[in-house]
């Protein structure tokens, strides 16, 4: 009876020694897991932080691009006279509007516009409140000047006209503002809208006429004066984006429409050619019969933004 009660007592004080181990095991096990600070992350952030433009802040932009122009053609209408009897001036293909008969003939064409422009320019910019920008802007475009050639073949007689406008350049000034639109820390959108002063140059319109008769060739050239150098109003609405690469550069990007008042045109004749021989007198007038009107352009450009 002694044996089995002190067996008893053994294995219980066993049992509760191997109790408390267990539970100890079970609580360090039970520790909570101590995780890194995310630092990394932290110092990944973008540093342009804030507005797209501070208040106070002066700005420089430099860009270039294309400016695709929309304007209604000009057509320059070339009048022929001849006293040379029984001489027949007389073009019946290639030509817009054409009048003949004996001793006259006039014969019309619209001036091929020029070559895709291509345009560049700066802003200087000054941030009046946050993300509001005040600016002045000079653009320059350049344009080559496009040829035509029209070919005609009748009643034996060969008659090439080729016409080449000038180059065209034009230099605008303007004032306007834009809103700056925070999408996030690096890009921001903007819309703007400005207002100036266009002036446009423009070279001479030559001509080359080439006529072959039974073998003789003839070929007369002349300038036709179309268009006058003019100063007029211009004005554009701005759509665009400014993608932030640190705190004092960012990309630039900007879709215009700008609006122009008429290019000026010479609507007096003009005497182009005169050839005076025995019994004949030749004589050749220019004279623009429409003028543009209004012209519209669409320029996008890219280029740098710095902020000081």
């Amino acid at each position: 009876m002694k044996r089995i009660l002190l067996s008893t007592m053994l294995l219980a004080a066993v049992s509760a020694n191997v109790f408390a181990g267990g539970t100890q095991d079970m609580g360090a096990h039970q520790q909570p897991v101590q995780h890194a600070e995310p630092a990394v992350i932290a110092q990944a952030m973008p540093t342009c932080e804030g507005p797209a433009l501070k208040e106070g802040q002066w700005t420089f932009t430099a860009r270039a691009g294309i400016a695709p122009t929309s304007s209604k053609k000009a057509r320059v209408t070339r009048t022929f006279t001849t006293t040379t009897p029984g001489q027949v001036v007389s073009f019946p293909t290639g030509y817009q509007d054409i009048t003949h008969e004996n001793g006259f003939s006039r014969r019309s064409y619209n001036v091929k516009s020029n070559s895709l422009p291509f345009t560049t320019g700066f802003d200087v910019g000054y941030a009046v409140m946050d993300n509001v920008e005040a600016f002045f802007n000079f653009d320059y475009t350049h344009a080559s000047g496009s040829s035509k050639t029209i070919d005609n073949k009748f009643d034996g007689i060969t008659s090439i006209s080729k016409y080449k406008q000038g180059n065209f350049n034009s230099y605008g000034f303007y004032l306007g503002g834009r809103y700056f639109f925070d999408l996030d820390c690096k890009f921001s959108p903007f819309v703007g809208a400005k207002l100036g002063l266009i002036h446009r140059t423009h070279g001479k319109h030559s001509i080359i006429d080439t006529d072959i008769i039974d073998g003789i060739t003839s070929i007369e050239r002349y300038n036709a004066p179309l268009y006058k150098n003019s100063t007029g109003f211009s004005a554009g609405l701005q759509l665009g984006g400014d993608y932030c690469l640190n705190e004092q550069v960012s990309l630039f990007v900007m879709g215009e429409v700008i609006g122009s008042t008429s290019v000026k045109t010479h609507k007096k004749t003009h005497l182009a050619y005169r050839e005076t021989g025995t019994g004949s007198n030749y004589t050749v007038f220019t004279k623009v019969t429409r003028s543009p009107k209004s012209t519209f352009s669409f320029p996008i450009t890219a280029g740098l933004k710095i902020r000081m």
